[in-house]
């Protein structure tokens, strides 16, 4: 395997090893051209690059500081951020970095401003619910409210989503999910 450039390989040396671009390829595919969107958790900027294909405008929040995901430690945080700002620095006019914590960052914008949100930071339940507490209101009528890891091996995920907002309309082979906001 060749890289084209440097960031390639410090995204790829950072990338999380569960990362699977099949079903989020699926959800992207199914969004409208040209939508601004906001994305929390933004790590590296693998999704975030899958994400231009459809943003117009696209808001990524993260704090890019280690965590622990049930358990198991996610650094790297460092070369995570350096590889996500390789990645703003070549769409200066699309990627909108906001380092802020996720409910801190929805404060910042009115309701009904989004075409799309995407949820994909903390993983525990009440962080989650928070979340969807939070960014729902800032999804356009009609807009989708998604997220990743919606499913048994992230049970906040899943009991945050089915109480808040039913189960999602479509589920995808990567555990993304998707609500359309009636």
């Amino acid at each position: 395997m060749g890289f084209d450039n440097e960031s390639e390989k410090v995204v790829m040396h950072i990338m999380r090893p569960a990362f699977s671009i099949d079903g989020l390829n699926a959800f992207i595919n199914l969004l409208p051209p040209d939508i601004c969107m906001v994305e929390l958790g933004s790590y590296s900027g693998e999704s975030t690059k899958l994400f231009l294909r459809k943003a117009k405008i696209l808001h990524c929040v993260d704090l890019w500081v280690p965590y622990e995901d049930y358990g198991n430690p996610i650094g790297y945080m460092e070369e995570a951020e350096a590889a996500f700002d390789e990645l703003q620095r070549q769409n200066p006019d699309k990627i909108i970095k906001h380092k802020i914590d996720s409910i801190e960052a929805s404060k910042l914008f009115e309701n009904h401003s989004f075409d799309a949100v995407y949820i994909d930071c903390d993983h525990s339940y009440p962080a989650v619910r928070a979340d969807i507490l939070a960014w729902r209101p800032k999804v356009k009528l009609g807009g989708i409210l998604a997220g990743h890891d919606y499913g048994m091996c992230h049970i906040g995920v899943k009991l945050a989503v089915d109480e808040l907002i039913g189960p999602p309309d479509c589920c995808f082979s990567d555990s993304s999910w998707m609500k359309v906001v009636a």
